[in-house]
């Protein structure tokens, strides 16, 4: 544990009408202003930073919408966690009503975590022209690789 102010730390306690502990991890986070600490215990949609503001958002944008138009199959891999698994059922319900051919794929388990080359293999035998990775792929570099290799497109 990061050594805190405990001072610091019961006054955010006491103010935010939080557990010790909590306050503790908040200020081991950064969050030293009461203003911070609520606003990172309390998050609002509108503090978000706007998703075009996100390297390489309007190129997948592009790369998806061309996808739909030509009836591209577009592949969605998620991990296997409850953010991983709402994403990719969230995309894939939006891209489905947008009329795309979508091939949805979650991470096991058993199988470790991320986007492997296997996976990619498995979306090429589905005839995927691009694969969207959500929660995950960021640093998988030998499956984006595995993808280029194949001809397909990665989000």
């Amino acid at each position: 544990m990061r050594a805190v102010d405990e001072l610091a730390s019961g006054r955010l306690a006491s103010a935010l009408g939080v557990h010790p502990v909590t306050a503790r991890c908040l200020l081991g986070r950064g969050q030293t202003s009461l203003g911070e600490a609520d606003a990172f215990l309390n998050p609002r949609l509108a503090s978000l930073r706007p998703p075009e503001d996100l390297a390489g958002f309007p190129q997948a944008v592009d790369r998806l919408v061309h996808a739909i138009g030509q009836k591209e199959t577009i592949g969605i891999f998620g991990d296997y966690d409850v953010d991983g698994v709402t994403t990719t059922a969230l995309l894939t319900i939006f891209l489905r009503r947008a009329h795309a051919h979508v091939v949805p794929r979650v991470a096991r388990r058993d199988g470790g975590y991320g986007f492997q080359p296997e996976h990619v293999h498995d979306f090429a035998q589905a005839g995927c022209r691009v694969i969207v990775t959500v929660d995950l792929g960021t640093q998988d570099f030998d499956a984006i690789a595995a993808a280029r290799a194949a001809g397909i497109d990665a989000v």
